[in-house]
């Protein structure tokens, strides 16, 4: 599994517990994903 950082955690099971738009939930963790891939490149 995605290991994501505690605060985008809490942020995503906020945005899943306020919204019936799935489509945002799943750009943000999108976003989550491809922000990681970002990190290891450069690293």
């Amino acid at each position: 599994p995605l290991i994501i950082g505690e605060k985008a955690k809490v942020k995503l099971e906020t945005i899943q517990n306020t919204t019936k738009n799935w489509e945002e939930v799943e750009a943000y963790r999108h976003r989550m994903d491809y922000k990681q891939q970002s990190n290891k490149k450069e690293s």
